[in-house]
């Protein structure tokens, strides 16, 4: 598949329709009221406001096997009293319908019965109404960069080979398709454990169940669970890879394309307003080495903070008292006074106050945790 083939948005009128898309995988448009063809090789639903909240809008798409023109009475044969049994419909036929990582939902009543777009624009859409509009959805300037973490090799070989990648759906919230992916070696890697080497272009996602994609693992014990598959163009590899010094733990890092082709670091991948970036700065100009939107791992306790510091006693977590942008898509991370401290670790909370009116005696306050904490640990 490639993000420029067309597609068709099509009304649904009533649950009948519906249950003939779900169960049956086809689809009748007037010939009267429809396209001059039906040419695109993709095919969306959108549902009105009658099939209530948590059903409107547009959250299913297909694949077209085939599209024909046929009388109403060749579909319905036990209907040949019916006033339209004569009029002509293109049958489509489609594969299983996919649904879409998100809904996409009119911002106005709109009167619709079949629209074209594009796949790309399908799953780059945030509202039904981005269908529909001439200019770009999102300049590649400020394309997004997902990172992900591919655990082990065989991982690597199925973006590779098959080119999809997948993340629970449980792991992340407020989802949005990226333009691109990359991916972080996990500690299966060995010796290049912690290095971003290969990126690729998004085409879209769908969600789907996990047997879905490895049909001979049924007795799986995720196999019923339910996943974000993010299809891919070929994989690319950066001229010099993306490290992490302590090959540290990571689910998964948004990010934009200007950082993620400037980046040497893992932690220049972070994205932050001004007050966010000017306090790493500070940490790191006073030699603390802070590690950003860290996963802090204990006995008890597992968390995101912004920032951790290791020391040779005990580490640090500083945590913002706001929603940064890592925090906001992760599912299960809560404001870090809401959870418990995990062992090995001592927590620093600031505000956003303390960070633009109080940023000498914020700074002094870490230097106290470190000092208390046995100073920074010594890298080997």
């Amino acid at each position: 598949m490639q993000p420029h083939e067309s597609l068709i948005v099509v009304l649904v009128r009533s649950r009948r329709d519906w249950h003939m898309v779900r169960t049956r995988h086809w689809y009748r448009l007037p010939v009267k009221n429809g396209p001059t063809d039906v040419s695109a090789r993709w095919i969306a639903f959108y549902l009105p406001k009658s099939f209530g909240e948590n059903e409107r809008g547009v959250r299913w798409y297909a694949r077209i096997r085939n599209v024909e023109i046929v009388r109403r009475i060749d579909l319905f044969p036990n209907e040949p009293d019916h006033p339209r049994a004569q009029n002509h419909y293109f049958a489509i036929s489609f594969d299983p319908p996919i649904r879409l990582t998100r809904p996409l939902l009119p911002d106005r009543g709109r009167r619709f019965v079949w629209s074209r777009a594009t796949l790309w624009r399908l799953t780059a859409a945030q509202t039904f109404d981005d269908l529909f509009r001439e200019e770009p959805l999102a300049p590649p300037e400020s394309d997004q960069v997902l990172v992900g973490v591919v655990p082990r090799e065989s991982d690597l070989q199925i973006a590779r080979l098959q080119r999809w990648y997948r993340i629970p759906t449980n792991m992340v919230r407020d989802w949005s398709t990226p333009s691109w992916i990359a991916f972080y070696f996990g500690r299966g890697f060995g010796g290049d454990a912690g290095n971003i080497r290969y990126y690729a272009r998004v085409w879209h996602a769908d969600i789907v169940r996990r047997l879905e994609m490895f049909p001979d693992q049924p007795r799986h014990p995720r196999a019923n669970a339910e996943y974000v598959r993010i299809h891919l163009s070929e994989l690319h590899e950066r001229p010099t890879p993306i490290r992490s010094r302590r090959q540290r733990q990571l689910v998964v890092l948004p990010t934009t394309w200007e950082r993620f082709m400037m980046a040497a670091d893992v932690n220049d991948l972070v994205v932050g307003d001004e007050v966010e970036e000017a306090f790493y700065g500070r940490l790191s100009t006073a030699g603390y080495r802070p590690e950003r939107a860290y996963h802090v791992r204990g006995t008890n306790a597992y968390r995101l903070t912004d920032y951790a510091i290791f020391c040779s006693e005990r580490n640090i977590e500083i945590d913002i008292a706001s929603q940064t942008l890592p925090k906001r898509m992760l599912v299960g991370v809560t404001d870090a006074n809401d959870a418990g401290v995990p062992d090995g670790w001592t927590a620093l909370r600031l505000s956003r106050f303390d960070l633009t009116k109080r940023r000498d005696e914020s700074i002094d306050r870490v230097r106290r945790l470190v000092d208390a904490s046995g100073g920074i640990l010594t890298e080997s």
